[in-house]
Formats: structure tokens, sequence, C-alpha cells
């Protein structure tokens, strides 16, 4: 039978050997030769710093430009792109002292009623079975209603509406009522004849064929720039422009506003990425607005009171109404009241 030949274990001698090598790897004697390591040149350390940089300047520069894409809304260059330099520099500076942090009882309130973490909010939203769609996919502002009822001077009123028979409906239910103009903004001009025929005997109506966009010579800024002097009393958006006319009003249009309401959706202009609740919200607060869930003479306030699922892609059907801290207090005062008796029923 052949057998595997065993191999051999190191003789004392070559131990020994093996031994010396490890030792003189490990402690090299004096008289051995020494390796010279060349230590970075000064040409080398600029090459990596200015590599470093440049690497820098590239992260930073897509994380500008991702920014601008996902959150134009809050985008100064965005904002002022294309407007005038005369209108930049007459922009209001607004105060920003936002509204006061929601208490335990009242979130707790808002989440009983118009639950934000309800599936039907992150769900299959065109089956409208979110609870705040449920609450404010039709909206009765009664409180603006007794706001102006309450007001001594209710002359010079101006508002701009983008739906003109609910305007005016708001404008004839206060007692008394206001006097002033009021511009529809219609976007088809089929639709801007129509409202010029059916409004053709109301006074103060001034009807305007434009559709708003978020920068150019066709946003709101622009066209306030063009129309209205002094205070805007409301502010109405409903046309499945509002994305862009909020972000294109940003420096002149909102910052002389008193009461904003809008439709906030999932599709049309708020479809985009990053066009949620707690980015609109967080740009009109900075303006100076408190803004509300707006139902049928309920109101459940949002600025201040923040839900992680606002800050998320969760969008649905509702409306939106706002007061301007800055502008109109008393108003401010009248929603926050009407806030506390909708979480309290």
């Amino acid at each position: 039978m052949l057998r595997k030949k065993a191999q051999p274990e190191n003789s004392p001698v070559e131990t020994e050997e093996l031994i010396k090598v490890g030792n003189d790897l490990e402690n090299p004697s004096v008289g051995a030769p020494k390796v010279n390591r060349a230590e970075p040149g000064c040409c080398r350390l600029f090459c990596e710093g200015f590599f470093v940089c440049l690497v820098t300047f590239c992260l930073a520069t897509a994380a500008h430009v991702g920014y601008n894409t996902y959150y134009p809304s809050l985008s100064e260059s965005a904002a002022t792109a294309n407007v005038p330099t005369a209108q930049k520099t007459a922009a209001v500076e607004i105060p920003f002292e936002t509204a006061p942090k929601c208490t335990e009882a009242q979130l707790a309130g808002i989440t009983k009623q118009i639950n934000p973490a309800h599936t039907g909010c992150s769900e299959e939203v065109f089956k409208q079975e979110c609870p705040i769609t449920q609450e404010t996919k039709a909206s009765n502002p009664t409180w603006l209603v007794s706001y102006y009822s309450k007001r001594s001077d209710t002359s010079n009123f101006v508002a701009i509406a983008s739906d003109c028979k609910n305007m005016f409906s708001v404008v004839a239910g206060s007692s008394p009522p206001p006097t002033g103009k009021v511009y529809c903004i219609v976007k088809d001009p089929a639709k801007a004849e129509e409202a010029t025929k059916a409004m053709s005997g109301v006074a103060g109506l001034s009807v305007h064929n434009q559709a708003l966009t978020r920068t150019g010579a066709t946003t709101l800024d622009a066209f306030v720039g063009a129309n209205i002097d002094g205070t805007i009393n409301v502010l109405d958006l409903e046309n499945g422009e509002e994305f862009e006319a909020l972000a294109g009003g940003r420096k002149q249009a909102l910052t002389r506003t008193e009461y904003l309401t809008y439709m906030f959706d999932w599709k049309g202009s708020w479809s985009g990425y990053g066009r949620n609740t707690k980015v609109i919200t967080s740009m009109l607060d900075k303006l100076g607005f408190t803004c509300y869930w707006a139902g049928m003479g309920k109101l459940w306030r949002i600025t201040s009171c923040m839900y992680r699922e606002y800050g998320e892609a969760h969008k649905y059907w509702s409306h939106v109404a706002c007061a301007n801290r800055n502008l109109a207090p008393l108003l401010v005062e009248e929603m926050e009241s009407l806030f506390d008796k909708t979480i309290s029923g």
C-alpha cells in the first residue's frame, strides 16, 4: 500500500533562521538598510485639497438644484425670477411670529374629528374616505361673513377670486355687504365670457381671462402689480393652479392679503413632488398667515398643529382658509375661536 509521505518538520537550524528573520523584520538592526518613505509633497496636498473642494461644490450644487426642483415654493430665486426690480424692492418685510403651538387637548380634538393618519388620507384618496376630505370638500365661510358683519367700515373692499359666484355669495351674505371691486380670474376664455354676462349687472366686477403661473409675466404678483393698489381683503384660489398662484404671489399679493382661501388636492398643480401640506403651510406661516382646514362652518387649525403625515406625500381633496396675523388680527381671533368651538363639539 502506498503511503503519503509526511512533510518533514523544520530542523532546529532552520527554525532558528526563521525566528531570526522574524525578529529582523520586527526589530531591524542598526546596520540594516533603511527604506526611505517619501513624505507627501505640497503639490500632492494641493491636488487632494482641490479635489475635495470640487466634490463638495458639486454636491452642494446638486442639492440646491434638487431643492429648487422639489420645493419651488420656498425658493427665493424661483419666486422672484422674471419679476421687475421695482416690484422686488417694493416687497414688504413681514415680521415673523408664528401662531401658538397646539395644546395636547387641541391635537386630541383634531385627531378625533379629522384624523390625518387615517388610511383613507394616504391610500386610494380618490375614494374620498379621508376624514379631512369628508369634512372640508365643501366649505361655508361663516367666520368671514361674521367678521365683515362686525366691521364698521366695509368700503373699498378688494377681492381676487377664481370662483366668482362663490365670492359674491359671501359678500352678499354680510350685513351690510362690503362695497368695492372683485377681480375674477378665469383661465378658460369661454368661462370668462360667461362670467362677464352673468355678473354684468353687479357693480364692481372685473373679469380677467388669465392663467396664473409661478414665474414670468403671468404670476399673481404681476397681476396685482398691474391692477391693484393697497390691501387685498380676500384672495380665493380654486382653479387647478393653486400652487403656482401661491408660489408666484409671495412678494406682492400675499403680503398684502388679509384672508386667503384655496383648494388643496392630490391632482392638478399639487401633484408635483414635495407639494404637501407642511411645505405650503410653512411658506404661508412665514408670510404671517395662520391656516385652517375649512369646512361647513367649522375650522381645524393646521399652523403650529403639525402632524408627521403633513410632511409626507399625503394629499387629499380639501379646502384651506388662512388669515393674516399682521393685517387682520381680529379675523384670526374669530377663526381661532371657531376652531376651539369646533373641536370641543
